[in-house]
């Protein structure tokens, strides 16, 4: 669902070996694929390295809640986040 999602979107190259990491252990570095079930509630972290869009290589990464919306402390994650990048580019 992924790569037809890119694809569609204009992607003109998606690499192969795009994967979700979810859990206590939810960034790739070090740990391959672990066989854990995502549930619902998880965060899942999904790198997306290498996409081409009208000739420009990417990389992209994105954070997702599984099966519900963000409770109010991952949205105070993501301001602290957000507020964090905004401050380094003034």
């Amino acid at each position: 669902m992924l790569y037809q999602t890119l694809y569609e979107a204009g992607a003109e190259d998606v690499p192969s070996g795009v994967s979700f990491y979810s859990g206590p252990v939810s960034f790739e570095r070090g740990f391959d694929r672990g066989g854990r079930l995502i549930q619902t509630g998880d965060l899942l972290y999904a790198p997306m390295c290498g996409v081409t869009y009208m000739g420009y290589r990417s990389c992209n990464y994105r954070t997702l809640i599984a099966g519900r919306k963000a409770n109010q402390k991952e949205k105070d994650w993501y301001k602290r986040v957000v507020d964090s990048l905004d401050a380094r580019n003034q």
